[in-house]
């Protein structure tokens, strides 16, 4: 029998959802909790006036508006030398400082005269730029080695060698002379190879020319030319005649004979390393090899990578004495030098 003070069941599940309703219309809505703050996506506050002042800085060193402008090196010098300046040194103090600067690869284009700040510089890197002059560089008078092939250069009507360079890169740029060496009294490497000068599309590559003022200021002191790829043809090389010092020569991929080729090896009483591989009409003539190797002097040691032994030089000159040939080249080319006198047989 039910108690008399309980309620029947409906009524009080009634009961208490009427309670909970009351219960959730009654609490205040949840406020949402705030991300935890860690400081990782918390960015700092800009410094405008420091950001403004640092631009503002930047740009008057790059117009040399300040007094400390005065004391900062040139930016290219600074870029090559690959030392930083010492605090306190003056511009003048770090130019003076600097003996080699690498250029090479950097995309340069027109000239690099501002390298004349150093006048104790010696090797300068300046190959695999887009450069098209060597002009300013006649004052460097403690630079030896000028690396600036791989360039676009196409003129040394402006370029003046410093004194005492000793060896002259300039292979694989765009020139139709060489020249500006007449005033060099030490060079003893000179390549000038592979030549691109810019052609029209109907004209035909012609032969890179040879100054001849260059040429004489050379000859007391060359040992080594490369003119390879040069589109030179017999007429250019009785010129190169006066270099009596070369000891290494390339002449390979241009368009010369056999017979330009024994009348210039006769006359250069030195000549060790010869390279003619890529010249057709020297190729196809028979023995080549064996003539070029009787008309030399007995210093010749090497031909297109192939050595010349003593037993094969001795009994091709003593070949060609017996039959006459050379005789008359050596001869001609003794009676062009003065003050001397043909090779006696045999020699």
């Amino acid at each position: 029998m039910p108690s008399v003070h309980s309620s029947p069941p409906n009524k009080r599940k009634a009961s208490v959802d009427a309670d909970a309703k009351v219960s959730v219309h009654s609490s205040p809505p949840k406020a949402r909790k705030p991300p935890l703050d860690t400081g990782a996506a918390r960015k700092p506050a800009l410094d405008f006036g420091k950001e403004s002042r640092k631009s503002e800085r930047v740009l008057r060193l790059a117009a040399g508006l300040t007094e400390q402008s005065e004391d900062m090196p040139d930016a290219l010098v600074l870029r090559g030398s690959r030392r930083p300046q010492i605090p306190g040194q003056t511009r003048a103090s770090y130019h003076q400082g600097v003996t080699h600067l690498h250029l090479s690869g950097l995309g340069l284009v027109g000239d690099i005269a501002s390298v004349s700040l150093c006048p104790n510089l010696k090797v300068l890197y300046a190959y695999d730029n887009k450069l098209t002059s060597l002009r300013g560089l006649g004052g460097l008078k403690q630079l030896t080695h000028l690396y600036a092939q791989q360039n676009e250069i196409a003129s040394l009507d402006d370029f003046e060698a410093p004194l005492g360079v000793e060896q002259v890169l300039l292979q694989s740029n765009r020139l139709r002379a060489v020249r500006g060496l007449g005033g060099t009294l030490c060079v003893s490497t000179l390549n000038v190879g592979g030549q691109r000068p810019a052609l029209a599309e109907s004209e035909a590559a012609s032969p890179i020319e040879l100054d001849l003022d260059s040429l004489h200021a050379l000859a007391p002191t060359l040992t080594s030319l490369n003119a390879s790829g040069c589109a030179l043809e017999d007429g250019c090389l009785a010129p190169l005649a006066c270099l009596r010092k070369l000891t290494s020569l390339d002449l390979s991929h241009n368009a010369l004979s056999l017979g330009a080729a024994e009348s210039l090896v006769a006359q250069l009483p030195r000549i060790a390393t010869l390279s003619l591989a890529g010249n057709p009409a020297v190729a196809d003539a028979p023995k080549w090899r064996e003539r070029l190797i009787a008309c030399a002097e007995r210093h010749l040691a090497e031909i297109d990578g192939k050595v010349v032994t003593d037993n094969e030089r001795a009994f091709l000159q003593r070949l060609a004495m017996r039959n006459g040939r050379c005789l008359g080249e050596r001869a001609a080319a003794a009676s062009a030098q003065p003050g001397t006198r043909p090779p006696p047989r045999g020699a």
